[in-house]
């Protein structure tokens, strides 16, 4: 060591932000260097797994759906077939069942009937997506 570089260390002058060599480098590039990949690679890998995971949810979601739709056409087209054999009689009954039970629970009433709707538009619109 220089005679320089000792009385600066005894005096604790002539150190800079740049580090104890005074070149521009500090003593931790290396080791910021050496975690940065490492970290970022984790980083990365749990960003692809979060994905990887929200796409098998989503396709999971996708073929409940589709099940549900598939069972609810299915439910209405056999309504729709039981009702077109039905009398008057019979329908006013059921009107009127229907009725009382949208006033007991009106919640489920309008749950059924934004479902009935969207299967409805679906049905209606037909294979005229965009």
């Amino acid at each position: 060591m220089s005679d320089y570089q000792s009385r600066n260390m005894e005096t604790g002058s002539g150190t800079s932000s740049m580090g104890e060599t005074g070149t521009g480098e500090s003593g931790m590039s290396g080791e910021t260097t050496g975690q940065s990949t490492p970290t970022r690679q984790r980083i990365q890998e749990k960003a692809s797994e979060a994905m990887q995971r929200v796409s098998g949810k989503v396709n999971e979601l996708s073929q409940s759906v589709s099940r549900m739709s598939h069972e609810m056409t299915d439910r209405l087209r056999t309504g729709v077939d039981r009702m077109r054999h039905m009398d008057r009689s019979e329908l006013s009954v059921m009107y009127d069942d229907i009725l009382e039970q949208a006033r007991m629970h009106p919640g489920r009433a309008i749950l059924i009937s934004a479902g009935v709707g969207m299967i409805l538009g679906m049905l209606m619109r037909g294979g005229r997506r965009h």
